[in-house]
């Protein structure tokens, strides 16, 4: 093989390799925020739950917590 060869198949090796550290960096990161995203909605589930326990005028704090848990639930686009 000529070195030619060589360098250019050197050379698209490293292109993919640092390719690839870019997608591992932004996996990274989503996944970080998806982690964050879950425990934010772990923590409105719990305070729905904690409404539902709270004493209000005319149930207000149960209306409440099913809009919130009803929120929770409804997926976004």
């Amino acid at each position: 093989m000529s070195g030619y060869y060589l360098a250019q198949v050197e050379q698209q090796r490293n292109a993919a390799e640092d390719e690839l550290a870019k997608l591992r960096a932004w996996v990274r990161e989503y996944r970080i925020r998806a982690e964050a995203a879950e425990a934010a909605v772990a923590r409105g589930r719990a305070l729905a739950a904690e409404m539902r326990t709270w004493c209000s005028p005319h149930g207000i704090a149960d209306l409440y917590a099913d809009r919130l848990d009803q929120a929770l639930d409804t997926p976004t686009n």
